[in-house]
């Protein structure tokens, strides 16, 4: 939180020789990613979930966007992506959802996010386009939405200083940021499921 100026006086440094060199590693040391100091993933609630349509399901409607996309419509609100996989891209207030050849949905919910945030994104990308209308059919599909990831801040009321906790990321899926430039005042809880316990649940839905 100090100037350069203010730091070249605590260190006894001549502000006239030195101010550009301070002023240098401050901004790296704040911003620079490496030292994870404002990391860009650490946003207000940055919540993400993920849902799956069933494959024969997923290539049937995709062919159905497909087509119309390619009369000149407007694909039922979803854009193709330019990447080889694929996928397709629909965009609302509630965020944004990524629908992958596999059938997988990625949904990237706007702040505030939850869960029930994530599974109205997905009614408004299928339902209310008009692709899904059988409730039979959609039920199932948001019984299975579940959260992949959230970025949860509790604030202290003052600024904290830096610091990283990444003991349980491996274990527990959860890092722990303290006084991060995009939450100075928080202590940030970032949990995600691990990738072995995310197949492990997808491998028991498909049973």
């Amino acid at each position: 939180m100090l100037t350069p100026k203010q730091i070249c006086k605590l260190l006894g440094l001549s502000y006239k020789r030195h101010h550009n060199y301070v002023a240098k590693t401050k901004w790296e040391w704040k911003y620079y990613y490496k030292n994870e100091r404002g990391s860009k993933c650490s946003n207000f609630y940055c919540f993400k979930a993920k849902g799956r349509l069933d494959k024969e399901l997923s290539v049937a409607l995709r062919r159905v966007v497909q087509a119309d996309w390619e009369r000149g419509g407007l694909g039922f609100g979803w854009v193709p992506s330019k990447p080889r996989n694929r996928f397709w891209i629909w965009k609302s207030k509630f965020g944004r959802a990524v629908w992958f050849e596999t059938g997988l949905v990625g949904l990237n919910v706007r702040r505030p996010g939850n869960l029930g945030k994530a599974k109205q994104l997905f009614c408004d990308a299928f339902v209310n386009t008009g692709l899904v209308t059988d409730f039979k059919v959609l039920n199932p599909i948001l019984e299975r939405i579940r959260p992949k990831s959230g970025h949860f801040p509790y604030r202290a009321g003052e600024r904290l200083l830096y610091m990283v906790i990444r003991d349980f990321e491996q274990t527990h899926g959860v890092v722990i940021k303290v006084g991060d430039r995009t939450h100075p005042d928080s202590v940030e809880v970032i949990a995600s499921f691990s990738d072995t316990l995310d197949d492990a649940l997808d491998k028991l839905e498909r049973l």
